[in-house]
């Protein structure tokens, strides 16, 4: 299960070109051990051997190796973002998309990212796993809602033309989120889940109803009373009670 608490951070961010080499070269040296030798491999010792960078500029920019592991994670997923998820949602490619098959392929990237962070690191991906979604990182440097509005809101349009614009992204947003829910809990306490064919169909199921049922919900809120509706308002019981209370009251004066 993950830890509460967010992964470390660095200490501070490199400024001038040298020093980003210098961290861009620790982390190639991290990212070289833990793919050559395992975690159990990972110590400060390899580190500076392998990095060339001595220990005393490795603690200048990181407080331990979790935090290197940390950093390294995160470099990885704006790879695989700039890799796959950016190519994914390019123009020329939503267009030959339906919703469906966009949410199915979206969950197999994270799927597939969050196997590669676990191969790298398996106890602290473990740990920190839901910090750490290509998923969740590009719709948060995206903008959520531009995310939606850019990316799945043409395709819900084509399903659904009646809807309104704004209707597609209000439930867009619920079933993104729905779907994201039950993806971090299981990520979160039975993370071999996220792994089976089954469990992804059954995301991307509850996804689409939730947005078809936030469509229709939105469309009766919106619908213009019929002329049944448009009949004289009902009283409730007790507004009738007290008619006859009042009548009654009226008769003995």
């Amino acid at each position: 299960m993950p830890n509460q608490h967010p992964p470390p951070k660095p200490r501070k961010a490199p400024k001038q070109s040298r020093s980003q080499h210098m961290v861009s070269a620790i982390l190639d040296a991290c990212l070289r051990i833990l793919t050559d030798y395992g975690e159990e491999a990972l110590t400060l010792t390899l580190l500076e051997k392998i990095s060339g960078a001595g220990k005393g500029s490795i603690y200048q920019y990181f407080p331990n190796l979790e935090a290197i592991v940390a950093a390294l994670y995160q470099r990885e997923c704006h790879r695989m973002i700039d890799q796959d998820l950016l190519r994914l949602t390019a123009v020329e490619e939503r267009c030959d998309n339906s919703l469906e098959s966009l949410l199915e392929t979206m969950i197999t990237l994270s799927v597939k990212a969050h196997d590669r962070l676990r191969r790298l690191h398996s106890s602290f991906h473990e740990r920190y796993s839901t910090y750490f979604d290509i998923g969740k990182m590009y719709g948060e440097d995206y903008g959520v809602i531009k995310f939606v509005e850019d990316i799945f809101v043409p395709l819900a349009h084509k399903e659904y033309p009646e809807a309104t614009l704004e209707s597609l992204r209000d439930a867009t947003v619920f079933a993104l989120h729905g779907m994201q829910s039950q993806y971090f809990a299981a990520l979160a306490f039975y993370p071999n889940k996220i792994y089976q064919p089954h469990f992804s169909r059954y995301l991307v199921k509850t996804g689409l109803w939730i947005l078809n049922e936030s469509l229709m919900y939105k469309e009766e809120d919106t619908a213009i009373p019929s002329a049944c509706d448009q009949r004289a308002p009902q009283h409730s019981k007790r507004e009738n009670d007290n008619r006859k209370s009042e009548n009654s009251v009226r008769g003995l004066t």
